[in-house]
């Protein structure tokens, strides 16, 4: 098989590896954050490249990401598939397909074509990044790698292709630009390339001053759209390494170093979540725990700088690796998460890399013998994880299950069983047994993180369901003791007492919410319903028939004014 790696077939069975072990994968629904961030993004919906080029990746709510080349991918799959899963997820298998070719392609020139060929077969079957590929909105580190990889695969043919030198450096630009507007990390990409550029020849201003424009670029490009630099308004679940002291968030930051090296090593047990106490903080920073990660980190960095003076060549893979992972370990300033194993996709490449290279040092058969085996153990593995991501309920289910102190994935195993009650048919709507699951989900979250505000309003909502209104009351009580402007929180609490006979209060609560947000047609419809309740017909129907003259298409609004005009409360 290795010797396949003279030839262009060593892609071809990089490609149908990666096809066979990936491929069932393709049937899985939408996981995560793939709701929000496709299916509920209008812009994706309506087409709306404006908002695509000059918003922030959540939407207008300057969460600090901007990844415009992710989201037009998006709107781009859905004008070709529509909202079908399965659409979504071929592509990201073919991007990861690519992402393993260019990654032999580059090892190919600066290693040799065995070892390369070794790495990028690892690398395409890696379990420990796979969140990337099964998850739709893994695309950003997807697309990040492939056109991170395109750059530098077109800047070293520039080298050896002098008559079209300048062509491939501008089309290297480019990509390595793409790499930085599909996810913020790509930037390693074109740090990795410069630092290799300058170790090479560092009078060659052209040749290192290229990847370096890219980045500045992006940069700018990011500053000019959002405003900002890095991510803000940071939820303590996301990253608890944002409340710390910069010293603090470092030391903390090389412990994470140590933990992806060790689940790129071991990749074993993966999840979709971390949270605060699935990942402990130390206020002494002269504990052992943080001094050992540190030690390890700097005679790692002193192996390393060994073996790149030995061998240059060893900085570009190695280098680009290392950026990425500084990058996304909270070292030099706060993530939007603390951890997560799709971040590992673009480190990744370098470790299987230098992984493929010691193989080829060993004798044939001991080579062999670590491919079959890894060859079961990862696909092993990928089969499992194909599952796990089958949907929400399966992925929060597993992720309970091997991470048990997340609070998150309490939260998110809450979720899918309350949507799976509502999702499921008026018959098997009887049994009741998903909502008491989802409360227990809810509550249990609750408990690892009290200051959990969503879970503590789906717990409400689930009470109401369940009919035990004095507790949902309590609930949406707590709600707003931990955010006061609440409003969806305000709006039911009002309905409650509304419910209650409490007529005088909730139309006081209803004033505000409607005086806040008088666009609001969920308030305002309720607002008619109680002045109906209260027989102030007259207003009721003054307020919808003011409101349908403004959204006449309104099915909620003109169904109330055909109620209303039937007679008189």
């Amino acid at each position: 098989m290795i010797g396949l790696a003279q030839t262009r077939w060593g892609y071809a069975l990089i490609a149908l590896v990666s096809a066979a072990v990936y491929g069932g994968g393709v049937g899985n629904d939408f996981t995560f954050d793939d709701r929000a961030l496709i299916a509920e993004d209008y812009r994706i919906v309506s087409g709306d490249w404006s908002g695509i080029l000059s918003q922030s990746y959540w939407g207008d709510t300057g969460d600090g990401l901007y990844r415009p080349l992710t989201t037009a991918s998006y709107a781009l799959n859905y004008l070709v598939t529509g909202f079908t899963a399965s659409g979504f997820h071929v592509i990201n298998l073919l991007l990861h397909i690519a992402s393993s070719c260019l990654l032999m392609g580059i090892a190919r020139l600066l290693v040799g074509p065995n070892a390369a060929f070794l790495g990028g077969l690892l690398f395409a079957l890696h379990p420990g990044p796979s969140e990337a590929i099964f998850s739709v909105v893994g695309r950003a580190e997807l697309l990040a790698f492939s056109c991170g990889a395109a750059g530098i695969s077109l800047w070293l043919k520039a080298k050896v292709t002098p008559t079209r030198q300048a062509c491939l450096l501008i089309a290297c630009s480019g990509c390595l630009l793409a790499s930085i507007l599909a996810k913020e990390n790509g930037m390693a990409f074109g740090l990795g390339l410069a630092a290799y550029a300058i170790a090479l020849n560092h009078r060659d201003w052209v040749g290192w001053m290229i990847p370096l424009s890219a980045v500045v670029a992006g940069i700018l490009v990011k500053w000019w759209a959002i405003g900002t630099l890095q991510p803000v308004g940071i939820g303590y679940l996301d990253n608890p390494l944002a409340y710390v002291s910069d010293l603090a968030r470092a030391f903390h930051g090389l412990g994470l170093i140590v933990r992806a090296v060790f689940k790129l090593i071991f990749p074993w047990p993966l999840v979709a979540d971390y949270s605060p106490n699935q990942i402990p903080l130390f206020s002494d920073l002269n504990d052992l725990e943080l001094l050992l990660p540190a030690a390890f980190v700097a005679t790692s960095g002193v192996g390393i700088f060994y073996l790149i003076k030995i061998q240059p060549k060893n900085l570009l893979i190695t280098g680009t690796g290392i950026c990425a992972l500084l990058m996304v370990s909270n070292v030099f300033v706060a993530t939007g998460t603390i951890f997560a194993e799709r971040l590992l996709y673009i480190p990744s490449g370098a470790f299987c890399i230098g992984t493929g290279w010691s193989l080829n040092r060993l004798k044939h058969r001991w080579t062999i013998w670590f491919l079959v085996v890894w060859l079961a153990v990862s696909g092993g593995i990928l089969w499992q994880r194909e599952g796990d991501w089958q949907d929400d309920l399966a992925l929060f289910a597993s992720a309970v299950e091997n991470h048990p102190k997340s609070a998150r994935s309490h939260y998110g195993l809450g979720l899918a069983l309350h949507r799976q009650y509502h999702a499921a048919g008026r018959a098997s709507r009887s049994d009741t047994a998903s909502l008491d699951r989802a409360l227990d989900s809810y509550v249990r979250a609750i408990a690892l993180y009290p200051r959990y505000v969503e879970a503590q309003f789906n717990r409400a909502a689930l009470l109401v369901e369940r009919g035990r209104v004095e507790g949902a009351i309590s609930a949406y009580g707590k709600v707003l003791e931990l955010r006061p402007g609440h409003f969806k929180a305000r709006f039911a609490l009002s309905l409650l007492e509304q419910h209650r006979g409490h007529l005088a209060l909730a139309e006081r609560l209803m004033h505000q919410l409607h005086d806040e947000q008088p666009q609001d047609l969920e308030v305002l419809a309720g607002l008619a319903m109680l002045w109906w309740q209260m027989e102030r017909g007259d207003e009721a129907r003054a307020l919808v028939r003011e409101t349908l003259v403004r959204v006449p298409q309104n099915v909620k609004l003109r169904e109330l004014a055909r109620y209303f005009n039937r007679e008189p409360p």
